[in-house]
């Protein structure tokens, strides 16, 4: 079985890549939903 973790972000660039990184460690995916950021969340990956 896969788990997904689904995140909806808004101007989360400073927190989104440990986030990330924590949810890989954990052998976890993600699937991030960015709600019109003005920073640069949406090019984080």
């Amino acid at each position: 079985m896969t788990q997904i973790a689904i995140m909806i972000v808004r101007n989360e660039e400073a927190c989104l890549p440990r986030c990330l990184n924590h949810l890989a460690n954990q052998g976890l995916r993600a699937a991030v939903i960015d709600n019109d950021s003005t920073d640069r969340a949406r090019e984080i990956r």
